[in-house]
């Protein structure tokens, strides 16, 4: 399957989850296209990565250090996604049946790709 990436204007993010100041901010772009989700994301100056994180790789508690993360939820409003990315193309991700509590019938998140290269990420 090939992925369409596109090239829409990423969208920047100055805030923080607790509302603090983003300084230089996060960039962030979604694309449908391919039969895909594409998520990209980009920050310029210094990203705190988890120093076991290898690229391209699922990686435990990724969320402990700079990422972009992104939700989604079912229509039924029963559980939902969340997915983390690390600008060097780690990622993590599991369906929750309500925050922090892992769904017990779902494994990991199947069919997800990355690429890393010059600051920015992309997750399919």
């Amino acid at each position: 399957m090939q992925c369409i990436i596109g090239s829409e204007r990423m969208q920047e993010l100055d805030r923080e989850w607790f509302g603090g100041q983003v300084t230089p901010p996060w960039r962030f772009r979604f694309t449908l296209g391919g039969g895909c989700l594409v998520f990209r994301a980009a920050r310029d100056g210094t990203v705190r990565t988890a120093p076991y994180a290898e690229p391209g790789a699922f990686t435990a508690d990724l969320w402990k250090y700079d990422t972009a993360e992104f939700f989604i939820a079912a229509p039924d409003a029963r559980r939902y996604l969340e997915l983390n990315l690390a600008l060097n193309g780690a990622w993590w991700g599991a369906v929750f049946t309500q925050p922090r509590v892992p769904d017990p019938d779902f494994g990991l998140p199947a069919g997800i790709t990355t690429h890393a290269a010059g600051g920015a990420a992309e997750l399919h």
